[in-house]
């Protein structure tokens, strides 16, 4: 099936095309009738300018990591990722970047581990750009105490559709910096930015507790995102029965979490406390071999930040023809473990469960079919795009699915996906859009409400008045224009 861009879904047609004329879940495939690909900011404004002139529409792509389709087309592709430069300024706690550098090359920048930004993602390594991430969201285990990354972006400078160049912050153009975080280059491309960074303790302990009882991980989930202590959190929802292994991690449902000490005494000291609130039993991470391989002990141990922020290792998507599958959702505290509960019910009516990426342990020798997600703070400022559920809670509670499947499996995986979207929607939760999704007119207005699609359009309308860029880039906005 095609939509009005011309993209083209994999399980009806497929051949093999170009690594950058699909997006990383290998569902949407098209070949742009012409790419460019500039190399400095004034030679993207120079391009988008006269695109502007001629009324041609442009899709922007940068690493292609989204799953929606949001970066492929069969029109005119803007390749940014050639567009780079780090500066750390250390005396600001702050890194200063441009579009095209990746996470790797920002984390080498700051000196991660000795700094780092607040929140990031769990392994050092990724590929994937920054400004990607400022323009879909970001959330992580760290968020559990940081709040999402869209809180510590402090200036961006954006490339309108006419060739703008505009700077912007929470004080400077505050409107065209509120709806360009999270906000799929609707109203700019974001081409430089500025991020806070942090100082590191001198190193993590890292640990697990695991569960058979719904109530009771969720009881502790809870006490863990408000702990003092926590720096880091994530949970993992286990889908297979492995009750033949009387182990403590064959359990359903476990927790991830960790915390920054400055030293051994520091790390006691916070292991207690975590410990008295928790009551509890909590496995910690010995010394960490490697990404992949950690051992178990009762006693906290001080590892190299490098080395144990990547608490629960998750193989990579697999390449090939196989595609790869994610979807997120975001529910209120008080519907969070009846969307867990139906969707563990849902995968094995379904069938699904040999469809999920699967985690090792056991230094590999078992490969465990698991969901995992995050808390993430309600910290202070105005951020209309994200997709924060601010009730009466202090976080917003995150769970996340990913499958590799062949052609042949993709409709059910994407049957399952609609379900998951309305159950989502009913329980007055939303989608992390950056996960692959087909909503509704009704669940984007339940998404974002009409009062921000009105204000978002208003902007889009004065930075890209012919609306020529990344039309459809989220399903339904345009058509509200």
């Amino acid at each position: 099936m095609s939509d009005t861009r011309g993209r083209y879904f994999v399980g009806e047609a497929f051949d093999e095309r170009e690594e950058q004329e699909t997006d990383y879940g290998r569902l949407w495939f098209a070949t742009p009738s012409r790419v460019y690909e500039p190399r400095s900011v004034e030679e993207l404004a120079s391009i988008l300018k006269q695109c502007n002139r001629d009324g041609t529409p442009v899709t922007v792509r940068n690493t292609g990591h989204s799953m929606n389709g949001q970066t492929v087309t069969d029109g005119v592709q803007v390749r940014i990722g050639d567009i780079r430069g780090v500066t750390f300024i250390e005396d600001e706690a702050s890194v200063e970047a441009h579009c095209g550098d990746s996470w790797d090359s920002i984390l080498k920048a700051v000196r991660f581990p000795e700094w780092c930004p607040p929140v990031f993602p769990n392994n050092p390594g990724q590929r994937i750009h920054m400004a990607g991430t400022i323009a879909a969201g970001g959330i992580g285990a760290y968020s559990a105490s940081r709040g999402g990354f869209w809180n510590h972006v402090t200036w961006l400078m954006i490339v309108t559709m006419e060739g703008e160049v505009v700077e912007c912050s929470r004080e400077k153009n505050s409107e065209l910096f509120q709806y360009s975080l999270a906000g799929w280059g609707r109203v700019g491309i974001i081409v430089k930015f500025r991020v806070s960074v942090e100082k590191s303790k001198h190193g993590l302990v890292a640990g697990g507790a695991f569960f058979h009882s719904p109530a009771d991980f969720f009881a502790s989930y809870q006490k863990l995102a408000a702990h003092p202590d926590i720096d880091l959190l994530s949970c993992q929802i286990q889908f297979s029965h492995h009750g033949f292994l009387d182990m403590p991690w064959a359990a359903p449902f476990r927790i991830g979490f960790g915390y920054e000490a400055a030293d051994e005494r520091d790390a006691l000291e916070k292991s207690e406390r975590v410990r008295d609130a928790l009551r509890h039993d909590i496995h910690f991470f010995g010394h960490v071999e490697n990404d992949a391989n950690v051992t178990f002990t009762m006693t906290p141990v001080l590892n190299p930040k490098h080395y144990a922020v990547y608490v629960f290792p998750e193989e990579e998507a697999t390449v090939g023809e196989l595609s790869h599958i994610w979807h997120d959702y975001l529910l209120p505290r008080e519907r969070f473990m009846d969307f867990v509960t139906w969707s563990r019910d849902a995968v094995r009516e379904h069938g699904l469960q040999e469809t999920f990426l699967r985690q090792p342990f056991f230094h590999s020798l078992i490969h465990v079919d698991m969901c995992g997600g995050y808390s993430f703070k309600h910290l202070e400022g105005t951020y209309p795009l994200v997709p924060e559920i601010r009730a009466e809670d202090t976080h917003t509670w995150h769970i996340n699915y990913s499958h590799n499947v062949p052609r042949a499996s993709i409709p059910s995986v994407i049957g399952f996906v609609d379900e998951a979207s309305t159950r989502c929607y009913r329980d007055g939760g939303k989608r992390y859009l950056y996960g692959t999704h087909r909503l509704g007119r009704d669940q984007v207005v339940a998404q974002y409400g009409l009062e921000t699609i009105h204000a978002w359009n208003g902007i889009k309308k004065q930075t890209d008045p012919k609306l020529l860029m990344n039309r459809g880039v989220i399903p339904h906005l345009d058509e509200m224009l």
